[in-house]
C-alpha cells in the first residue's frame, strides 16, 4: 500500500449517467501519499490538506485524520460559509487492486441526496 496515489481520469461515458441519474460528483486533482511509518498526506482537490495515520482493516484503507487545513489563507482565516475543516475524524477507501475507491453521501452545500465519488490510482511505490 505504501506509495503515491492520484485521482484517476474518468471517461465521460462513465460520468454522464451518474451525474444525471444518481446526482454524483467526481473528485479530481488530488494526491495521497502513504508513508512507511503509517503517516499520510492527502492533498484533496485544490483546497485542503489532511495529515494523520493510515491503517488497513479487512479490504479497506482507513485514514485517521489528525490535521486538516485549507490551502487558501482567506478560507483558513474566515471559514467557508461559517465552517472550518474538522479534524480528528476518519475516512475510508475500498481497496480494489491498485485503486482506492470512496463514495461519500454528504455535501452540506447541495440540497437533497448528493454523492461524491473518488477513485485514486497508484502511480508510484
Amino acid at each position: 500500500m505504501i506509495g503515491t496515489y492520484e485521482a484517476d481520469r474518468y471517461h465521460f461515458l462513465e460520468m454522464t449517467p451518474k451525474v444525471i441519474f444518481e446526482k454524483t460528483g467526481f473528485v479530481a486533482n488530488c494526491t495521497l501519499e502513504l508513508n512507511e511509518d503509517s503517516t499520510f498526506v492527502y492533498r484533496k482537490t485544490c483546497n485542503s490538506i489532511m495529515e494523520g495515520y493510515w491503517r488497513i482493516q479487512s479490504d479497506s484503507l482507513i485514514l485517521d485524520i489528525h490535521n486538516h487545513i485549507w490551502k487558501v489563507d482567506s478560507l483558513q482565516e474566515n471559514g467557508f460559509n461559517g465552517r472550518w475543516p474538522k479534524s480528528c475524524y476518519s475516512e475510508m477507501f475500498s481497496i480494489k487492486g491498485d485503486h482506492l475507491l470512496q463514495i461519500r453521501n454528504e455535501n452540506p452545500d447541495i440540497e437533497g441526496d448528493y454523492r461524491v465519488f473518488t477513485r485514486l490510482k497508484k502511480i508510484q511505490d
